[in-house]
């Protein structure tokens, strides 16, 4: 993923699920109350990544219906991208829990390894704030269009299972 992907992909994941202002949250959490939580994040590494959209069921609502409505809101923002306020509050979030971060030792590691990771230097951090306010609403709706296609998309269910094998 290129820098200028990266952080749409970042952007859209904060504007898919991340705040109860979120797409997702407000659909499927807080709307049709099919879901008791829903996340999508962005993970970049230096030579690749992944997109992950996460919930869980509530009460007797399927996983199947979970998908369903995910791809209905990805669907929403590759035909008619995201609004300015939606950007912006995905930029603001970013950029809080990047401060949020330097609060301790362990965040600021945590920083500068996901750096290395992603660039492969820590250079990347001082040009992160700049690439993120520079991320458009339509760089956010080509990311979606590019990656988050049925062909690349892979589903992890899982399932509790009654009489299995007991943890000692």
């Amino acid at each position: 993923l290129g820098d200028k992907d990266q952080a749409a992909l970042e952007l859209l994941g904060r504007v898919l699920g991340g705040l109860e202002s979120s797409r997702l949250d407000q659909s499927i959490v807080q709307g049709e109350r099919i879901a008791s939580y829903v996340s999508a994040s962005q993970t970049s590494m230096r030579y690749g990544g992944w997109f992950t959209v996460q919930s869980a069921p509530l009460g007797e609502h399927t996983n199947a219906e979970l998908e369903s409505a995910f791809g209905r809101e990805i669907a929403r923002i590759q035909e008619s991208g995201v609004t300015p306020e939606e950007l912006e509050r995905a930029k603001v979030q970013t950029e809080v829990g990047r401060a949020r971060t330097l609060n301790s030792n362990l965040g600021m590691a945590q920083l500068i390894g996901g750096a290395v990771r992603s660039a492969g230097t820590v250079r990347w951090l001082d040009e992160s704030v700049a690439r993120i306010n520079a991320v458009t609403a339509a760089d956010v709706q080509s990311v979606a269009k590019r990656y988050l296609t049925p062909s690349r998309r892979a589903v992890v269910e899982l399932r509790k299972t009654l009489g299995g094998a007991k943890a000692s």
